[in-house]
């Protein structure tokens, strides 16, 4: 869930909230989970799944991300959830992750008022 931000003035206006998160599955059944979110470009929390807490470098993130069971939640997406799915991919996707041959690799480009953008297509 989104940390509750909208009760703070100095936020008025439009901004940005970015999360990423994952999970590992290493070979001997070791589990890990990362979850972090970053507020207009800037880091915003972390979940330390150690501790259970949320390490936070903003006194609004302080406030928003004191809740307990929000990262209980989480650890439990991560340890458990994700890593069914992490499973059932490796699963479906094994003959494509097994083939040895050389993907086919296409860069193009396109100039538009004085930006490049490239574009790379993996097959």
């Amino acid at each position: 869930a989104a940390p509750r931000l909208h009760r703070s003035p100095r936020l008025a206006g439009t901004h940005t909230w970015q999360r990423a998160y994952g999970c590992d599955l290493l070979e001997d059944g070791t589990v890990s989970g990362f979850y972090r979110s970053a507020y207009d470009g800037r880091d915003f929390f972390t979940l330390d799944m150690d501790t259970m807490t949320f390490l936070t470098w903003d006194t609004v993130a302080e406030v928003a991300m004191r809740d307990k069971m929000e990262a209980e939640r989480w650890k439990n997406f991560l340890e458990i959830t994700c890593i069914e799915w992490l499973r059932r991919y490796l699963r479906s996707g094994r003959d494509a992750l097994a083939r040895k041959e050389h993907p086919m690799v296409r860069v193009s480009g396109k100039e538009t008022q004085g930006f490049l953008t490239l574009r790379c297509r993996v097959y």
